[in-house]
């Protein structure tokens, strides 16, 4: 199913925020306890995708305005080692 379409006036709205800010970002802060590996984390991203469609859209400006495209997109992961227990404040 493709979920391409034209965005709606409040997401143009957080878009163009997003572009001139450099980032839109929502943040959730949690703890883990016990061993949890970066297979795990990507298979947990895939499975989000597939529950969420919207999550495999881009954002991209055409003709007729701002508009979702569908495709095949991953999600970014970077794991960070740590260090020290200091290390998040420069992540």
């Amino acid at each position: 199913m493709f979920y391409d379409r034209k965005l709606s006036p409040l997401e143009q709205v957080i878009e163009i925020v997003n572009r001139r800010a450099g980032a839109y970002n929502i943040v959730t802060i949690c703890r883990i306890n016990g061993l949890l590996s970066e297979e795990v984390i990507r298979q947990a991203l895939e499975l989000l995708q597939a529950r969420h469609p919207r999550l495999n859209c881009a954002i991209v400006n055409k003709l007729d305005g701002l508009r979702f495209e569908s495709g095949d997109i991953e999600i970014p992961l970077r794991v960070v080692k740590k260090l020290d227990s200091q290390q998040w404040k420069e992540v």
